[in-house]
């Protein structure tokens, strides 16, 4: 607890003061859509005519609701009577028809557009994303195997996993310095009068104590990793900052294309030891980085910065003042953090590590990770300089990083990738691509739900091209309905799950409706 409690408490702070700071440069300045935030915002604003809100009385919502609702429930009523009722058909897979068609997309991973599923929550929040969103989400996948077939014919070996991984990274690196230059003049107004640099004025009080909390969090978490853990100062720094990259970018995806669940394979503490080389990150820093990396970060789908996006966006949309709101999401996460910690380690104690085969599984491939990288420092005799070279030395060792090349090129790849589709977006108004091409590369949600982005997006672009933008609007309450179909459908499953096995000690039917 002393070494744990003290770094995650302030990567909290960190994570939760840039979701403040960031909070008014993307909803204001920006105007991001935030769809996850305004269909909830739909679901509980109200006029005062009823007593709940005004969209439940929507004809145009119970259209939506009811049919959704319907396929899932006699889909999960084929779960348990199979012969009585029949099954809707939501998911497809046709790699034996793809292979024979595309034999090279059979040996070059084609494994990601060979599949599919209908989720009709997705295509309702395409309705309220940008076009050239939905449009990137949809063609991200089939982009993915379209680079993976032409390395394939060029190299004669497939894109690998860890290829995929480190052209997100690139991505992610690429867009937060993209966002951080949008911003630029916001953000150092804020900084600057956080430090006390520049007065702060009374409107601007909120956006002063964001950067204030953040500037905390983050020396906190600097001071964590450099006092407790034993990293070098410089690896502090670095680290620290390629966390708030990634859980910044992460929080930016889910706003702008309202993914309900996102993932990525990036692990930080890999993508420095791949960029830095491990001569300038050292043994010891290593291994501690590539270990952090598999605890705080190796699957993202529960990261904090969307929640604290998405419920900021709320606040301010129903009026409720933003320091209040703050202030019990400080107590959540106080409670979140003691319950998870007595939770999980009453359930390692009670069923065992091994309970959890995923979580398992990511470990055991950092500890491979680690043995790799430090084998490789000795096998090529950079082990002592790697060991004794402290602080700005370091910077020296760079010129020893050997044998990442691939690495570095995926990297590169994914850098200029999103350098690329930023500056055309830039350039032209109606360029259709958004660089969350890269940044969804090989993730597994863009790889479930490419599918019905591409059929979300094909229904809005039909209604605004020949319903106009009033039709557009009037349509809203008919997506929200489809994509609550969907949602109450689940909370269904659940409910009669827990009734059942609370009966029998059974387990019960299920029925896969999130892509997930």
């Amino acid at each position: 607890m002393v070494y744990w409690a003290p770094l995650a408490l302030f990567m909290a702070l960190c994570l939760g003061g840039v979701s403040w700071l960031v909070h008014r440069q993307w909803s204001h300045h920006e105007q991001l859509s935030y769809p996850i935030a305004g269909v909830s915002t739909a679901l509980i604003e109200r006029t005062g005519k009823h007593l709940t809100s005004d969209i439940f009385y929507s004809k145009l919502f119970w259209g939506g609701f009811a049919p959704v609702f319907g396929i899932h429930l006699i889909n999960y009523l084929n779960q348990w009577f199979p012969s009585q009722f029949p099954k809707i058909p939501l998911v497809w897979a046709a790699y034996g028809e793809l292979r024979e068609l595309f034999p090279v997309l059979g040996n070059s991973g084609y494994w990601q557009v060979a599949q599919g599923k209908i989720s009709f929550l997705i295509i309702g929040i395409s309705y309220f994303i940008a076009s050239e969103i939905g449009l990137s989400m949809g063609l991200t996948t089939a982009a993915l195997v379209f680079v993976g077939a032409q390395y394939f014919i060029a190299t004669g070996t497939a894109v690998a996993a860890e290829d995929q991984n480190c052209t997100a990274a690139g991505a992610y690196l690429a867009y937060f310095i993209i966002l951080v230059f949008i911003g630029r003049h916001y953000y150092w107004g804020v900084i600057a009068r956080a430090l006390g640099i520049k007065r702060a004025k009374t409107e601007e009080r909120e956006q002063v104590w964001a950067g204030r909390i953040f500037l905390l969090g983050a020396t906190g978490f600097v001071w964590s990793l450099t006092s407790l853990m034993g990293l070098d100062w410089i690896i502090s720094l670095v680290y620290a900052f390629s966390l708030i990259a990634y859980f910044t970018v992460f929080a930016r995806v889910v706003a702008e294309t309202g993914l309900p669940f996102n993932q990525t394979g990036i692990d930080t503490g890999v993508m420095i030891g791949n960029t830095l080389g491990f001569p300038m990150v050292g043994p010891a820093a290593l291994v501690m980085i590539i270990f952090l990396g598999g605890v705080l970060n190796p699957d993202a789908r529960e990261c904090m910065t969307p929640y604290f996006a998405n419920t900021l966006k709320i606040a301010e949309n129903v009026g409720v003042r933003l320091p209040k709101i703050l202030v019990v999401g400080a107590g959540a996460i106080l409670f979140a953090f003691a319950l998870g910690f007595f939770a999980q380690t009453y359930s390692l104690y009670d069923k065992g590590a091994h309970n959890d085969g995923y979580a398992v599984t990511l470990q055991s491939t950092t500890f491979d990770l680690i043995t790799k990288d430090l084998a490789n420092l000795k096998d090529t005799g950079q082990l002592e300089a790697a060991t004794t070279t402290r602080g700005l030395a370091k910077i020296g060792l760079l010129k020893n990083n050997v044998g990442h090349g691939k690495q570095l090129g995926w990297l590169a790849f994914g850098v200029g990738g999103v350098l690329v589709l930023s500056l055309l977006r830039f350039r032209f108004a109606w360029w259709p691509l958004h660089p969350v091409i890269f940044l969804m590369w090989g993730a597994w949600p863009a790889a479930l739900t490419w599918g019905s982005f591409l059929i979300g997006w094909l229904i809005k672009v039909l209604i605004v091209r020949f319903g106009g933008g009033r039709t557009y609007q009037s349509q809203k309450p008919l997506f929200i309905g489809m994509i609550m179909g969907e949602i109450v459908a689940v909370a269904m499953v659940l409910l009669v799950g827990f009734v059942y096995y609370s009966m029998t000690g059974l387990l019960p039917k299920n029925t896969d409706i999130f892509p997930g």
